[in-house]
């Protein structure tokens, strides 16, 4: 009876994947006596972990350690519940060096500086910490690990993806080593756990019940929406008089009598059902999905710049394309001159191509304004595993990057699709282009 979403399940997963899958050498690597760290966690979520091990080992024939299972635990009860019952687990006692901690903190303050995203909560500390030891020793120790969800999280969650190469980067800078693309995934698990749990509280619609006043009637109603939509939604008053209700002030109407106004209206039965759950889930829906279409959009006008819009542009290479796209970015004084080595800094750490599409952008976001250059080419380039028709490149100034992470996951998750792109490849004019890119939202 535990909640978990689809990152911290995919990272429980994979991480008893890799326990599995590396058994032996893990074995190896984790020899330390566990008894003393497991009389501080959850007894509860202990005796899950027990069972679904001992379930796998009996099934796979492997052997999990105390360490495999004492992060198991951890990952479950870090991820799995939301009433903090973590928040009783005293840091100092993980099996953790001081090292770690410190790495992990500054990459937490790091994030924050630039990407404005708050990562520092006990729970995401706990899991990450352990998550970047035993990536430590995979990589000081030359385990590789293929991770089969790479392509996925890079082409349908490109910004969680960069936020994680970014974050790889710090530890190579910090620790000497190279940390490879499989990994990068892996952390961007992590962070999208995260992400994920934020915008559940951020994203809330503004709610309004209308329903008559009968004794408690209506505030049971109240209770029982609140209950199965508290994240989705914010409940925030109870209209009795539809006369003095103003629809501007929030984004759906739940009613239980018939209304005049039927615009992100969902009339609900007297008593809260099934049906009116799944009434109200199709139009939480719907609303998340047309703000964040109309979010895009005019993000979209607002960012591909004419001036910026080249077609049959013709480069010799990758290098030849980052370098000349650059040198318009820096003529226009969007950019400085050290723009071009930034981006190709950020290539070096991993390829930014998405199929036949690439996005090159430097790590870090300090452009004097926010724009987006795009070529469509006349040849295509190779670049990473792919060749490339069409080229994005970002310029991004910090204060616009919340807004700018909408994009960035629009444009390489729908110009992935071959026939989207070859859309965008056919355009003959700026317009054409725009009139089409935005079609590809409808």
């Amino acid at each position: 009876h535990f909640f978990m979403d689809e990152y911290s399940l995919i990272n429980l997963l994979l991480h008893i994947l890799i326990a599995m899958d590396q058994s032996q050498s893990l074995q190896t690597l984790h020899h330390e006596d566990m008894s003393q760290e497991f009389i501080d966690l959850n007894h509860h979520f202990v005796s899950i972990i027990d069972g679904v091990c001992e379930s796998l080992e009996a099934l796979y024939h492997v052997k999990f350690t105390s360490s495999n299972r004492y992060q198991f635990t951890l990952l479950l009860m870090t991820r799995a519940i939301r009433n903090k019952e973590i928040e009783g687990i005293d840091r100092t006692k993980l099996s953790v060096s001081d090292e770690i901690l410190s790495l992990v903190h500054y990459i937490i303050d790091e994030i924050y500086r630039i990407y404005d995203i708050d990562l520092n909560t006990n729970e995401f500390i706990i899991a990450f910490s352990l998550h970047i030891k035993n990536m430590l020793i995979r990589l000081k120790e030359q385990i590789s690990l293929h991770n089969p969800l790479l392509f996925n999280i890079k082409s349908t969650s490109p910004f969680i993806y960069d936020i994680a190469v970014h974050i790889s980067n710090i530890i190579h800078k910090m620790q000497h080593v190279e940390v490879y693309d499989d990994e990068i995934a892996y952390i961007a698990l992590h962070i999208g756990a995260r992400i994920e749990e934020i915008n559940s509280t951020r994203d809330k619609l503004k709610a309004v019940l209308v329903c008559p006043q009968y004794y408690s009637y209506a505030n049971q109603q109240f209770k029982k929406i609140e209950t199965y939509f508290h994240d989705d939604m914010l409940l925030s008053s109870i209209v009795t008089n539809p006369v003095d209700f103003n629809t501007s002030k929030c984004d759906i109407i739940l009613s239980t009598i018939p209304l005049s106004c039927t615009h992100n209206t969902v009339f609900i039965s007297n008593f809260f059902n099934e049906t009116d759950k799944e009434r109200i889930t199709t139009m939480i829906k719907h609303i998340k999905r047309s703000k964040a279409k109309d979010k895009t959009i005019d993000l979209l006008k607002k960012l591909i710049d004419k001036r910026l819009f080249t077609i049959d542009a013709n480069f010799s290479d990758k290098e030849d394309a980052i370098r000349s796209m650059a040198d318009r970015l820096i003529a226009k004084g969007f950019v400085g001159e050290e723009f071009i080595e930034k981006v190709f800094d950020r290539e070096n750490i991993s390829s930014t191509n998405f199929g036949m599409l690439a996005v090159p952008h430097p790590i870090d976001y300090y452009a004097k304004k926010t724009v987006i250059e795009i070529a469509i080419l006349k040849r295509p380039v190779s670049w990473g595993t792919s060749s490339v028709k069409i080229i994005f490149m970002f310029c991004i100034n910090q204060r616009d990057f919340s807004s700018f992470s909408d994009v960035f996951s629009f444009l390489a998750g729908t110009c992935s699709d071959d026939s989207n792109l070859e859309c965008l490849v056919a355009s003959k004019s700026y317009e054409a282009f725009m009139k089409n890119i935005i079609d590809l939202y409808q």
